[in-house]
């Protein structure tokens, strides 16, 4: 756990601490030392405190113009005991309302259990932000959380949307306003499938060597040897079900004899997560500029695509 980091891929574009009217203005960071934890495990210590002793955030993007804020949550939202949805509203959210912020925008993908209590806050949240034309969703909640959420009936002041219903929404919005001007490009930041190729062993220890020696000299389609001296492995990549002893595993004909020492399934992550594979991911793209991203193409191209897109030369 205290390797999930917030999203960082817009601190070039906006900083809680360097915001004068962020409730974390002026807040220093250390990358070394873990301090904050939910129960018994230590967050990264980029996530920012805000009183409750379960659930920590980071407030990603914050524009004044278009009256938006975006915050990413980690750990457990919990009403009952600690009065989270207090917490949050009256030491971040309505801060940022103060300054004219009136659409919410919670990313709650790492939020991993829910405990319900009184509504009142939510109601008052809700009633301040129609009040000023404005909104608060939430985004990517996981299935357990988002049951308890949903049997709590706080989905009537907080909206929980996932990624392909933000999108429809995205398509929704420029539809109703007749754009013809925004680009919708949908993508993600690496692949997390449970089955990979982790390397090559040479007769049944990790080899420096790149490449397999597989023979088919009778061109049946499957190498004569399912085990030469240089052969692929394969595993499943969660990081919450690792395999109990390293073991090296020929190329297999039943992926299900894959890996008998893990508990993890084909085509199942445990807990909920993988590790990061190398494996390449979707660009989808709609409206002007979407004929750039057609193909295969190198992650740090997308970045110029955008630019060119918007016509930046």
């Amino acid at each position: 756990m205290h390797n999930l980091e917030p999203f960082y891929n817009w601190r070039h574009i906006y900083v809680s601490e360097e915001d004068p009217n962020s409730p974390f203005f002026g807040r220093e960071y250390s990358e070394f030392e873990y301090s904050h934890t939910v129960y018994n495990y230590y967050i990264h210590p980029q996530w920012d405190d805000f009183g409750s002793r379960t659930l920590y955030l980071k407030v990603l993007l914050a524009d004044y113009d278009e009256k938006y804020v975006v915050i990413e949550l980690i750990g457990e939202w919990n009403d009952a005991v600690e009065n989270d949805i207090m917490e949050l509203k009256r030491e971040v959210l309505e801060k940022f309302t103060y300054e004219g912020i009136n659409k919410i925008i919670l990313i709650a993908e790492n939020v991993l259990n829910f405990h319900s209590g009184v509504v009142d806050y939510y109601e008052e949240l809700a009633e301040e932000m129609r009040d000023a034309n404005g909104w608060v969703v939430c985004l990517n909640m996981p299935e357990q959380t988002q049951y308890d959420f949903r049997k709590a009936h706080l989905d009537r002041y907080i909206e929980l949307i996932e990624l392909d219903k933000a999108i429809g929404i995205a398509r929704a919005w420029v539809a109703d306003r007749d754009r013809d001007d925004t680009l919708i490009l949908v993508t993600a930041d690496h692949e997390t499938s449970g089955l990979a190729i982790t390397g090559v062993n040479e007769n049944g220890r990790p080899s420096a060597r790149s490449f397999p020696n597989y023979q088919d000299k009778n061109f049946d389609g499957f190498p004569d040897d399912f085990q030469p001296e240089l052969a692929v492995t394969f595993d499943f990549a969660s990081s919450f079900n690792p395999p109990k002893e390293s073991k090296a595993y020929d190329l297999p004909r039943n992926l299900r004899e894959l890996n008998p020492t893990t508990s993890v399934q084909p085509g199942q992550l445990g807990g909920g997560a993988a590790n990061h594979s190398a494996v390449d991911v979707q660009v989808s793209a709609r409206g002007p500029g979407a004929s750039l991203f057609g193909g295969v193409q190198d992650n740090t191209e997308i970045f110029f695509k955008i630019l060119r897109a918007l016509g930046e030369k």
